[in-house]
């Protein structure tokens, strides 16, 4: 049987069980939530070792985006429940188009049947404690350390069939994935199956779950919570495979260093390695008496670049750099070069918590320090190089549906380190998020 044809019939199966019994009906109570942010973003172009005196990539100075995020939940007959949240992107800046753009990061049908409940869809699933790192996160939405709160509601679930078992304090759950089904995805989706159990035992909350990619890397994993009086959780987890899936720039590869390459700069460079990898998190959350919280995580990753492999990658940059700058290249792609294209790929990479190995996050925030007002800083840290992030923001209730935003971010590194070669230096985003 096709891919297609598997996927449909899961699909098709899956909603059959769900339609079972329905009996004519009115469809049920509806909820809707609708949530409109206007966002201006300022940016600064850093001159970096990996950024040619700013020319391989420069921000917009300004730009604007207007998203509008609608959450809609209906009681339909037979016990089943819809649930949907779509959204519309209106984006643009000084020197480009406007960009409009649809996506539907949920949307799906559950019923329950005595202790076990189905849902069928695009679901987002939750399954890593870590505030910024996730591990154990085997189908969670990717995560930016430097914005763990998503503040522009950008998760996106995953096209599935789930069904949860419960069972007093204990919990199976078992999920398909065929890949892409639905429209309005941004991200790929591969197929896998998962499994998950989860126990609230004496305070302590575990879980332990595996996921099987037919195409790609097995990967097991266990995460585990625990409160401690009123205002400490103490949480880890890890994840263990043979093999990893990590796309990682193959300038890092030895003989690499002077080498141009095509679309493929990043590739799973060790998923036929064979060797076990185990990615571990360990953090805590601590609320003091007066209000302020502290997080802090440690976050160890031996798939990401060695100290080696990172010079490697450092070297290929500057062999792309001087070819760049002699610009006897011709353009390939969208008027640049390939020393260019080179550049700009190593670029991509940057900032995101997934090329080394050692990461560290620390946020301190305050509910309340004056009436309707919040304020946090956070500092996401390569520890190898010891280059980071700063991001301080401030909010304030402006009414009771109508909040104001004020949020920086912040680079700070040696000129071969991670954060030393983003692209940005600064950038400041200015927001007005209203509900109804």
């Amino acid at each position: 049987m096709s891919v297609g044809r598997r996927r449909a019939a899961w699909a098709a199966a899956a909603l059959a069980v769900l339609a079972a019994d329905a009996r004519p009906a009115l469809a049920g109570e509806v909820k809707e939530r609708t949530e409109v942010l206007d966002e201006v973003t300022a940016a600064a172009t850093a001159d970096t070792l990996l950024n040619a005196d700013g020319r391989v990539y420069r921000p917009d100075r300004v730009a604007n985006r207007l998203r509008v995020l609608s959450q809609v939940t209906v009681d339909l007959p037979a016990a089943i429940t819809f649930k949907s949240r779509g959204a519309f992107d209106a984006r643009h800046a000084e020197a480009t188009p406007g960009v409009f753009e649809w996506t539907l990061p949920e949307a799906y049908l559950r019923r329950p049947f005595g202790r076990a409940e189905l849902s069928v869809g695009r679901k987002i699933l939750r399954w890593s404690n870590g505030y910024a790192f996730t591990p154990a996160g085997l189908l969670d939405p990717v995560r930016d350390p430097a914005d763990p709160q998503d503040r522009l509601g950008s998760f996106e679930g995953r096209d599935m069939v789930e069904v949860d078992l419960y069972l007093g304090a204990h919990t199976l759950s078992a999920v398909y994935t065929p890949g892409k089904v639905l429209p309005g995805a941004k991200t790929a989706q591969e197929e896998l199956f998962a499994l998950r159990y989860h126990v609230l035992f004496h305070g302590v909350d575990l879980s332990v779950m595996g996921a099987h990619h037919p195409a790609s890397v097995d990967a097991a994993a266990a995460s585990v919570s625990y409160v401690v009086g009123g205002g400490l959780e103490v949480h880890a987890e890890s994840a263990l495979s043979r093999g990893s899936a990590l796309l990682l720039p193959r300038s890092a590869v030895p003989g690499g260093q002077q080498t141009l390459f095509g679309p493929d700069f990043y590739a799973p460079l060790r998923q036929d390695d064979r060797r076990l990898y185990v990615r571990w998190l360990a953090g805590l959350n601590y609320t003091v008496p007066g209000g302020v919280n502290v997080v802090l995580e440690y976050f160890h990753a031996p798939d990401g670049l060695g100290a080696d492999e990172w010079r490697r990658f450092v070297d290929q940059g500057r062999f792309s750099r001087a070819l760049f700058e002699t610009g006897t290249f011709p353009p390939v792609s969208d008027g640049r070069s390939l020393p260019e294209l080179n550049l700009l790929q190593a670029l991509r990479g940057l900032g995101g918590g997934t090329l080394g190995r050692d990461y560290g996050l620390v946020r301190i925030g305050h509910p309340r320090p004056l009436p309707g007002v919040e304020a946090s800083a956070l500092a996401l840290v390569n520890l190898r190089d010891r280059s980071l992030a700063v991001v301080p923001e401030l909010s304030v209730q402006v009414q009771r549906r109508t909040t104001a935003y004020m949020r920086g971010t912040f680079m700070s590194g040696g000129a071969e380190s991670e954060f030393g070669n983003v692209p940005v230096s600064w950038s400041a985003n200015f927001g007005v998020r209203v509900a109804f």
